[in-house]
Order: C-alpha cells, then structure tokens, then sequence
C-alpha cells in the first residue's frame, strides 16, 4: 500500500488524503479525454 511504502521511505508516519473534482459532462469533452488518455 501507498502509504506504507512511503513510510518506510521517509522512517516515519505518512498521512494520505485523496480529494477529486469532476467536471460536469467530462466524458463529452474531447479535448479532456485525449489529455487524459482516454479513448
């Protein structure tokens, strides 16, 4: 898991927090898409 492996690189504890924002209607958008990798 993330958190350990970066744990044991620094040799202490690693608090991880994730926030994701969606963009309305993203799946249409392309432009998006392709930056993304997405096809």
């Amino acid at each position: 898991d993330a958190r350990r492996s970066l744990e044991r690189e620094v040799g202490g504890q690693v608090h991880l927090e994730l926030k994701v924002k969606v963009r309305k209607r993203w799946r249409r958008d392309e432009d998006m898409l392709d930056r993304l990798g997405i096809e």
